[in-house]
C-alpha cells in the first residue's frame, strides 16, 4: 500500500473518521502537519485548518501563520488561527513554556470544535513521536504511565499518522511537492524531548536499526499485560486505601494480606500514581510499615506518619502551623478572632454554650467571669475532673494532631476542650 492507502486503512481500522467527515486539522506549517492536511484532503475528508501562533519566535512565528493562510486559502480550504501570549500565560500559571503552549493549544481546539460544530480534530503525531514518548516516560513518568506511547484517539483528538514514520512522511512530502516551514527550535537540545530525538534515539539506532518498530511492538504487548496487572491491583484498593478530607489512610493490616509479590507494585500504584509522590518519598514512607506508631517522614510537599495500624499521608500545606496557635485573651464582647485556622465568635450570656459549623465556632461566655484565654492544652490540664491527656488518649486522636487541641479557660478552669 502507498502512503494514502495506508493512512486510509489506519483511519478505518481505528474508527477515527467516516467517509466525507468534516475534521479540523491542526497545522503548524511543519512537514508533519502539512502532510496530514494534504493526505486527508486527498482522501476526500472535508478539512478545516487550525493554526496557533504562540508568538515565541518573533518574525518566524508570524511567517508560519502567513504561510499556512496563503497555502490553504489558495486551495479554497478554510483556515482559523489565533495568536496567544504563551510566555505571559506560562508566567501567570507557573508553567513551563511547553506546558503553557499545550494548554493554550488544546483549550482553543475545544472552543473551535464547538464553534464549528465539528466532532474531531486531527493532530500530526507519528510513530517516531510515539517512540520518543515511550523513551521519555521510561525516565520521567509514573510507573503506570511508563508503557504508554501516544494514543490513537483521546476524546475529540485523533492521530491518523500514528502508523507512519518520519521518513515515510518526508518521502510523501517530497513526492507530492508539499512545501513546509522549518522550526529551528526542533534542532535545539534545550528541551528534553528534543534531546531524546536528536541524541538518544540515533545512538539506539546504531545498536539496533529496528529499535523503533521493536519498541512499539513490545510496548503494546507489555502494556496489555501491565494493564491486566494494574486492574488486579485496583481490586485491593477499597479495603486498603481510604480518603478522609485531605488525608489518605492506608490500612496496614489489609495491606500485608496482599501477596508479597504484589506489595511493591501496589505500594507504587498508591503513592506514585494515585497520590503523585516522588519515588524517594515513597521509599521512606514504605519504611513506616515496620516502624513504631508516631514515626513520621516529610519533604517539602508531603507529610506521612504511622498512626496505629494506619499510614496517614497528606500535603504539607494542610499541616497545622505553630504560629496559628499562639495564646489569645478575649476580654471584649462581642468579639471575632481567628485561631488555629478557625473563625471564632464570642458573646456574653447567662451560661456557657457553643456551636460548631463549617469551620466556625460560636461561643456564649458566662457574664460572671467574662475574660477567657484560648490556648493549646498541656499535661497539667483538668477538664470535668479528668486529666485532659487521659481524655485525648481515650479518644485516640492522631499524634500529629493531638498537640494542636485547644482549650478555653477562665479563672475557674477549663470551659471547653476541642472535640469533647
Amino acid at each position: 500500500m502507498n502512503f494514502s492507502e495506508s493512512t486510509h486503512h489506519f483511519i478505518k481500522n481505528n474508527n477515527l473518521l467516516s467517509n466525507n467527515d468534516k475534521v479540523i486539522v491542526a497545522v503548524s506549517g511543519g512537514v508533519d502537519s502539512m502532510v496530514l492536511a494534504h493526505v486527508l484532503n486527498k482522501l476526500g475528508y472535508d478539512i478545516h485548518i487550525a493554526h496557533v501562533n504562540f508568538q515565541l519566535r518573533g518574525e518566524e512565528s508570524d511567517g508560519d501563520e502567513a504561510f499556512v493562510f496563503e497555502y490553504f486559502l489558495a486551495q479554497n480550504i478554510l483556515v482559523s488561527s489565533i495568536q496567544v501570549e504563551t510566555k505571559k500565560f506560562a508566567l501567570e500559571n507557573n508553567f513551563s513554556t511547553q506546558v503553557a503552549a499545550r494548554e493554550l493549544r488544546y483549550n482553543w481546539f475545544e472552543t473551535l470544535l464547538v464553534e464549528l460544530g465539528i466532532s474531531s480534530i486531527a493532530l500530526a503525531h507519528h510513530q517516531d513521536d510515539s517512540v520518543e514518548t515511550i523513551l521519555y516516560n521510561l525516565f520521567k513518568a509514573k510507573e503506570t504511565q511508563i508503557l504508554k506511547g501516544i494514543g490513537v484517539r483521546h476524546n475529540s483528538v485523533i492521530r491518523p499518522l500514528l502508523w507512519a514514520t518520519k521518513k515515510q512522511i518526508m518521502e510523501y512530502s517530497a513526492k507530492n511537492n508539499i512545501p513546509f516551514r522549518q522550526d529551528a527550535s526542533n534542532f535545539s537540545n534545550d528541551y528534553q524531548r528534543n534531546f531524546i530525538r536528536n541524541e538518544i534515539l540515533p545512538k539506539l539506532k546504531e545498536l539496533n536499526p529496528s529499535i523503533e518498530n521493536q519498541l512499539i511492538e513490545r510496548t503494546e504487548l507489555y502494556k496489555s499485560q501491565f494493564d491486566t496487572h494494574i486492574q488486579l491491583l485496583d481490586n485491593y484498593l477499597p479495603s486498603i486505601l481510604a480518603v478522609k478530607d485531605n488525608e489518605f489512610w492506608i490500612n496496614i493490616d489489609e495491606f500485608i494480606k496482599v501477596p508479597e509479590t504484589d506489595q511493591t507494585s501496589l505500594w507504587r500504584l498508591i503513592l506514585t500514581d494515585k497520590l503523585g509522590t516522588s519515588f524517594d518519598f515513597q521509599q521512606e514512607v514504605f519504611k513506616l510499615l515496620k516502624s513504631e506508631s508516631g514515626k513520621k517522614v516529610q519533604n517539602s510537599e508531603w507529610f506521612s506518619t504511622k498512626e496505629g495500624n494506619y499510614i496517614v499521608i497528606f500535603k504539607t500545606e494542610f499541616l497545622p502551623k505553630e504560629s496559628d496557635y499562639e495564646p489569645q485573651i478575649i476580654s471584649q464582647f462581642p468579639s471575632i478572632i481567628t485561631y488555629g485556622g478557625f473563625q471564632m465568635e464570642f458573646c456574653l450570656g447567662k451560661r456557657f454554650l457553643y456551636e460548631y459549623r463549617k469551620n466556625k465556632y460560636f461561643f456564649v461566655i458566662p457574664q460572671i467571669l467574662p475574660e477567657i484565654t484560648i490556648r493549646l492544652w498541656n499535661n497539667e490540664d483538668i477538664y470535668n475532673n479528668k486529666k485532659v491527656k487521659d481524655i485525648l488518649s481515650d479518644k485516640k486522636y492522631p499524634r500529629y494532631l493531638k498537640k494542636y487541641i485547644f482549650v478555653l479557660e477562665n479563672e475557674e478552669g477549663i470551659l471547653f476542650l476541642q472535640g469533647k
